[in-house]
C-alpha cells in the first residue's frame, strides 16, 4: 500500500499469523527496503509501526520521534483511536508503473500460487489463489 512517510512515497505491507507479525517497507527515493519480523501479538500495528518509523527515520537521517524520553510511555500519547483504521491512503494515487508489470504468478511454499492478471475491461488487477 503506498503511503507518504516523511514526505516520501513509501510502500508498506503488514502480515499477521498466530504468534508472528511482519512488516515490509520500501522507500524508492532513498533506495531503502526493510523487513521486520516480530513474535507475539501486535494488534493495531502499534509496535511494528513504531519500530519501522524509528528505523526509517534513522536510515534517512531524520530525528526519530521515538527516543529515550518517549519510549517508556509508548504507545501514549500516539495511541490511535481503535474505532478508526490505523492509517489512511489515497485510493486515487496512480501506480508508479503500468499495471501490466505487476502480473504474473507469485509462489509460496506455504500458501501456493497467487496469480495476478490484468483485466482490460475493468482496467484493474485481479488476484486468484
Amino acid at each position: 500500500m503506498p503511503v507518504v512517510y516523511s514526505g516520501f512515497r513509501t510502500y508498506i505491507h503488514t502480515g499477521t499469523t498466530p504468534g508472528y507479525v511482519g512488516f515490509v517497507a520500501l522507500v524508492p527515493a532513498h533506495k531503502l527496503g526493510m523487513f521486520l519480523a516480530l513474535t507475539g501479538d501486535d494488534y493495531g500495528f502499534e509496535y511494528r509501526l513504531a519500530l519501522a518509523s524509528y528505523i526509517l527515520d534513522t536510515m534517512t537521517g531524520d530525528t526519530p520521534w521515538l527516543n529515550t524520553s518517549t519510549l517508556c510511555t509508548f504507545p501514549q500519547p500516539w495511541a490511535q483511536d481503535k474505532t478508526r483504521p490505523p492509517y489512511t491512503f489515497d485510493p486515487n494515487l496512480p501506480p508508479s508503473r503500468p499495471l501490466s508489470q505487476y502480473t504474473g504468478v507469485y509462489r509460496s511454499d506455504i500458501y501456493g500460487d497467487l496469480i495476478v492478471d490484468f483485466n482490460i475491461t475493468m482496467n484493474a488487477l485481479q488476484i486468484r489463489f
